[in-house]
């Protein structure tokens, strides 16, 4: 009567987003794991436990861009995936692994009506603890979708893919994303390029140039003369000040870095080529050298203005974010004057991608702040494509191009797997972008990757080498210099556009592991992509696909 019969562990997994999204397996574990929580949209600054943060000095950990997760018993057989449709701004993501606390591995939302907070109450920076006066204010709603089988019946397979397939379903129904998709023939590549920054000098700070408007004209026309037809792209630090302190409302042009006049001629002659130039501006990120703070700059819970310190000893050190309110307000203003030197479009940083309550004399929820930030949206003119990094899925409706798309996920041990949920939902419906190439992400398995995630390449450039921007904020962008990675763009491209080009304007439908490290992708127009990630050739419906390729299948 004692024995003990192992019951065996049901195959299964539960998904989150992740980065692009991941996968947590049923494991018999040996050892407790840290639970996965995922903070939806990131941390609200405002409400966060003090009013300042650091830097890390580890890889920052990605948050979810969707309030959604799934859980899936078996492969195809029975499935839910769960999403807020009210609430999901104050919406975790926890997940907890078998033997954390229990033998089984479970996942469920939580949200957060209200939080201890540290309050000063001296100009040395001593305080307490305390819950927040007046809890968060909002309704919430989790809606579960429930799969079966392998979607034959209904087109909804009961894994990661039919929980995509499913939460694009529901972001359609509710208008959430854009009505426009992708065209037929070569798919865009992005060359972001890095104009200028500012760097200490012997009086305040100065200008560092490293590509001026006539050499990202020259640069372009060079891309064109190598064969690349369809160019996207996107000028960081474009006028006085640079990407650090270059104003967020007003176009304060610099004869160094190129005139109104200048920028003019780069745009007329980019559409010229049949390319698209864009002018790129961060609306939430100030410092106090660039703007006053004075009823500009948000407030923490306690009172304090909110900082981000950075580690280095940069020209700038610390910085703010914007209130909303100011945030919107400063878009519309500047991107009003863009839209006069004839721009096809617009990257919009900052307000996509931070999210933030309002606290001055009249506080406001993060709930404000996104009907701020889609009555902004809203406002843009809607013949402008408009491009961001990373941005949240409550504006995806306003968002043509998604930069830097997560190709990982956090990497957390209980993450067994990295899946391309995020793409699989937003596919067919905006423009992709890989992070840049020139950044790690260029050997013959990244470059898989990126067709395997459906993903156009990117790089960010300059004309100048790029130890020229080591004394500046921008010394991130540690290999820039064009003529280094002229051929590699090429290169690149040619890969990537060979495969992905006979699907760009189909709507991808599937993706099954035919064996380990071979994967086969399926879109609405009849073709499947096979991608080999291994060292060894393989042969799927009697075609032989080499080691290390992706080919298209009829």
């Amino acid at each position: 009567f004692k024995k003990e019969v192992p019951n065996e562990m049901i195959p299964g997994y539960v998904l989150v987003p992740d980065g692009p999204g991941a996968l947590i397996r049923f494991e018999d574990r040996n050892t407790g794991l840290t639970p996965y929580v995922g903070d939806v949209y990131g941390t609200d600054p405002t409400e966060s436990d003090y009013y300042y943060a650091n830097e890390t000095s580890y890889l920052p950990i990605k948050n979810p861009l969707m309030p959604v997760f799934g859980i899936a018993h078996g492969n195809r057989q029975a499935a839910f995936v769960a999403y807020a449709t009210q609430g999901g701004e104050y919406m975790e993501i926890t997940v907890s692994p078998e033997e954390n606390m229990t033998f089984y591995t479970y996942a469920y939302p939580r949200f957060e009506y209200n939080k201890l907070y540290h309050q000063i109450y001296n100009k040395q920076g001593d305080g307490y603890f305390t819950l927040m006066k007046d809890r968060n204010h909002f309704d919430l709603s989790m809606r579960y979708d429930f799969l079966s089988g392998d979607g034959s019946e209904d087109g909804r397979p009961a894994d990661y893919v039919g929980m995509a397939l499913t939460y694009r379903d529901y972001l359609k129904s509710v208008d959430r994303l854009p009505t426009t998709t992708r065209s037929n023939g070569d798919v865009p590549v992005r060359l972001d390029f890095v104009m200028a920054d500012i760097k200490k000098s012997v009086f305040g700070m100065e200008d560092v140039v490293v590509t001026s408007a006539d050499e990202v004209k020259a640069i372009l026309n060079d891309v064109k003369e190598n064969g690349i037809a369809n160019v996207t792209s996107g000028l960081l630090g474009w006028q006085k000040g640079g990407i650090t302190s270059g104003d967020p409302f007003e176009t304060d042009w610099s004869n160094e870095i190129g005139s109104s006049g200048d920028f003019k001629a780069l745009i007329n002659e980019a559409k010229e080529l049949g390319y698209d130039v864009s002018f790129s501006q961060d609306y939430v990120t100030i410092h106090r050298d660039q703007v006053s703070f004075l009823n500009n700059a948000a407030k923490h819970m306690n009172g304090w203005y909110m900082e981000y310190r950075l580690r280095d000893d940069f020209p700038v050190t610390v910085f703010g974010y914007a209130r909303p309110t100011k945030s919107a307000s400063w878009m519309l203003t500047q991107t009003r004057k863009l839209e006069k030197m004839n721009v096809g479009s617009l990257t919009i940083e900052g307000i996509p991608r931070i999210l933030l309550s309002e606290y001055s004399k009249t506080s406001s929820e993060i709930r404000k702040t996104m009907e701020v930030n889609l009555a902004a949206f809203e406002k843009l003119n809607p013949d402008l494509k408009i491009a961001a990094t990373s941005p949240n899925d409550y504006l995806w409706g306003y968002i043509d191009r998604f930069l830097e798309t997560p190709v990982f996920s956090s990497q957390f041990l209980v993450e067994t797997d990295t899946v391309p949920f995020l793409q699989l939902v937003i596919n067919h419906n905006m423009e992709m972008y890989a992070p840049y190439s020139n950044f790690s992400f260029y050997t013959t398995k990244d470059v898989l990757r990126m067709i395997d995630f459906n993903l156009s390449p990117s790089f960010v450039l300059t004309q100048d080498p790029s130890y020229q921007l080591t004394l500046t904020n921008s010394a991130r962008y540690y290999s820039t210099e064009y003529i280094q990675y002229k051929s590699l763009i090429k290169e690149i491209y040619d890969q990537v556009n060979d495969v992905l080009k006979e699907v760009a304007s189909a709507e991808w439908i599937d993706r099954t592991v035919v064996e380990n490290g071979v994967i086969l992708n399926t879109y609405d127009n009849g073709k499947h992509v096979l991608i080999n990630y291994t060292d060894h050739a393989v042969t799927f419906d009697g075609i032989l696909v080499p080691a290390l390729s992706a080919r298209t299948l009829d």
